[in-house]
């Protein structure tokens, strides 16, 4: 059998149902790693920083969505920014960012940077009258809340290596990575105004693919609905699941919206036939949800509902356990959060939890990240990973695992103590075939008289109750929430936000101006 190393397309194609579904690796081909968002590859990732290549995406802004990786490349998004098209702000473009392939060996591109598509800042639109809201966008239109951000990760078709791609601007892209050029699109809508420009969803989080060759994502709608009828954006929550030529499956909800859908997380059941999706932020009106569909009709088998907890991130174990990380309401500030709930058929019930693994922890606003570490079919560690606002500037952040079975934390890690040490959240977890962490530090931001602290991608090693440092890198801006990859060559990839350093990126630019400190660094690191 070939080696995941030398898989081409074709070579893909044959390991297409193991790959995905049964932990036979090729690679990072979508958010989490696989369905089941595992967040676990299997390969050995690089044991120390032996050499290193850096890719600038020029006037990226930021990369906040973690990359994938197969055998045709490594895939990633960019936010992009806004660019002036016209005197007027009606025609103003409203983030330009785009789609790259880079090489995995040494970080040449695969085809030139994609800009899929055109977002408008302002549209017109009869279906409604403009609100106070849309006055940015000139009388008589409204704003477009929709941005031209790259901010799914892509999912990468074992069967023909295509990246199937979400974007800020309310579309799902099917790209050929061969030409980098978009083969279709699918745009997402509200039933009840299907010709609304706006009636859609972000889709910001990253697709996955069912047994049966379905493409299932989730859309996010800002800002939240319970906002004031005035404020309220016509953007909808929603999950949906296509065929792979683009054609709608289902929706759910057949009509109207969930509540919001931060980061939209998904999962699948172990045996491919339920979809799992979450909501977040709940308020003194509306709960977090945790849903289970039927993942060939979209009809709802059972949902649990919090008014207490919200969910970033979701990922089923071996046995069919759903471990959730996220936060709990408190008075001021939310705490993180990670608890396993049991499908038990006809109902959700919870296992274990919440548990809250930085009691005390200054500046730690919920659990950001999961992944599990399994051996003969079963969850033996659940490691969970805290963060914090973006702009909060904040030191917190801690690195935890837990026993599967009782939701305790049995070991943590601090990278404001490790050697070398930095501050920050954390991202999300990847963890290799043998279970070698790797994790990367925000860092800090210039604010309230503090230094830039650069962000650091660390590589530990579990030993019994702590974590050993085999590796750390420092980045040149901060990184954000998303995970670092590992490719099928055994490297890790993983890109930089230069976002949160240049405020200037919110304001409009020419089309062709080169923006100072708007350009993010994509980094690959290889043993």
């Amino acid at each position: 059998m070939l080696g995941a190393r030398n898989l081409s397309w074709a070579g893909l194609a044959l390991f297409a149902a193991s790959a995905v579904y049964a932990g036979e690796d090729i690679g990072w081909p979508m958010r989490s790693h696989d369905a089941r968002r595992t967040g676990r590859a299997g390969v050995a990732g690089p044991r120390k920083a032996g050499r290193v290549w850096r890719y600038t995406a020029q006037d990226g802004n930021a990369i906040n969505m973690e990359p994938a990786a197969a055998p045709g490349g490594v895939f990633f998004g960019t936010w992009g920014l806004t660019r002036r098209h016209g005197p007027a702000p009606s025609d103003w473009d409203k983030f330009d960012g785009k789609l790259f392939g880079l090489d995995l060996s040494e970080g040449k591109e695969r085809f030139p940077p994609l800009r899929p598509a055109a977002t408008p800042y302002a549209y017109v639109y009869a279906g409604r009258a403009p609100g106070p809201q849309d006055a940015p966008a000139g009388a008589g239109r409204h704003l477009n809340w929709y941005n031209g951000t790259v901010e799914g990760t892509p999912l990468v078709d074992p069967r023909d290596g295509t990246l199937y791609v979400g974007r800020g601007d309310g579309k799902l892209y099917a790209i050929d990575p061969r030409r980098g050029k978009v083969t279709w699109s699918f745009t997402t809508f509200d039933p009840a105004r299907p010709d609304d420009p706006e009636g859609g969803g972000e889709v910001v989080g990253g697709a996955l693919l069912t047994p049966a060759g379905a493409i299932v994502f989730a859309t996010f709608a800002a800002p939240h609905r319970p906002d004031p009828p005035k404020l309220v954006r016509h953007e909808t929550n929603a999950v949906y699941a296509i065929d792979r030529k683009g054609k709608l499956l289902w929706r759910y909800p057949k009509q109207g919206t969930l509540e919001q859908v931060c980061s939209a997380p998904t999962a699948l059941s172990v045996d491919g036939a339920r979809v799992y999706a979450a909501t977040a932020l709940p308020d003194n009106k509306h709960a977090c949800e945790l849903l289970a569909l039927d993942a060939s009709s979209g009809k709802l088998a059972w949902k649990l509902e919090w008014m207490d907890r919200g969910v970033h991130d979701l990922a089923v174990g071996a046995d069919g356990t759903i471990f959730c990380a996220g936060m709990r309401q408190r008075l001021v500030f939310p705490a993180p959060a990670v608890w396993a709930i049991e499908d038990a058929g006809a109902s959700g019930k919870e296992r274990w939890g919440p548990t809250e693994p930085d009691p005390g922890q200054e500046g730690s606003h919920w659990a950001g990240g999961l992944a599990l570490f399994e051996d003969g079919g079963a969850v033996k560690q659940v490691f969970a990973s805290t963060t914090s606002a973006r702009m909060a500037n904040s030191k917190g952040g801690r690195l935890h695992r837990l026993d599967p079975a009782t939701g305790a934390v049995n070991a943590s890690w601090d990278p404001k103590q490790a050697e070398p040490s930095c501050v920050g959240g954390l991202t999300d977890v990847t963890l290799d075939r043998d279970g070698v962490v790797y994790v990367g530090a925000r860092g800090r931001l210039p604010m309230l008289g503090q230094p830039v602290v650069n962000g650091r991608m660390y590589a530990l090693r579990v030993q019994g109750a702590a974590f050993e440092v085999l590796w750390s890198l420092e980045v040149q801006d901060q990184l954000d929430w998303a995970s670092p990859a590992l490719g099928p060559d055994g490297g890790l990839f993983f890109g930089s936000s230069a976002a949160i350093h240049a405020l200037a990126h919110v304001l409009p630019h020419a089309p062709d101006e080169d923006v100072p400190n708007a350009d993010p660094i994509f980094y690959g690191v290889h043993e």
